[in-house]
């Protein structure tokens, strides 16, 4: 059954609200009806089961039935040059169906992409929304504002219970995998130039 979104500030007392273009999408596509059992997720983890007392095309309301929490055991950053086009929309799906935790947008000396518009990163957390609702996780892929080189490098360091691994692609005998289960880490950077 597939899952979706409820912001963690719309449920209180077991009591989960949805309102604008989510309870559209839930009443006039999807055509829930009040007293169906619906699966929801917060992005923190929680995920609920609930009932709908209350649908319209304008505001969805209802109770939670049962919840779980599950999170992933291994974090996993992607540092990442922005790619032209609707790449990095394909790519951000791409990382959220496979676990990546957060994806830091980097820029270099030869970057196209440097700055990303406030409604480009809105629409990149919508797409990771979707992806999580659609794959069920129960967290969401953050997505951040793009840094330059240097600072990200600074970033991905900084934090010493993570292993920072930077590609490259001559290597031939490490692969991501082996380094991971070699260390004593449960948790990854990767830095990703190109």
């Amino acid at each position: 059954m597939p899952h979706f979104f409820v912001n963690p500030e719309n449920i209180n007392n077991n009591i989960f609200s949805m309102q604008g273009q989510q309870s559209h999408y839930l009443f006039n596509v999807r055509r829930f009806k009040q007293n169906e059992e619906i699966m929801l997720f917060d992005g923190k983890g929680n995920s609920y089961k609930a009932k709908i007392d209350s649908i319209n095309k304008n505001k969805i309301s209802g109770h939670i039935l049962s919840s779980s929490y599950k999170m992933p055991n291994f974090i996993l950053n992607l540092y990442t040059c922005i790619p032209k086009g609707d790449r990095f929309e394909w790519l951000i799906e791409k990382c959220a169906e496979i676990g990546v935790f957060k994806i830091i947008q980097i820029h270099t000396k030869r970057s196209i992409i440097t700055n990303i518009s406030k409604n480009k990163l809105e629409r990149y957390k919508k797409i990771s929304i979707s992806t999580s609702s659609q794959c069920g996780r129960n967290d969401i892929m953050q997505i951040e504002e793009p840094v330059n080189f240097k600072k990200a490098c600074i970033s991905a360091t900084k934090d010493k219970n993570f292993i920072t691994i930077l590609p490259w692609e001559k290597e031939s005998s490490n692969t991501l995998k082996s380094l991971i289960s070699k260390s004593k880490f449960n948790s990854a950077n990767i830095l990703n130039r190109s």
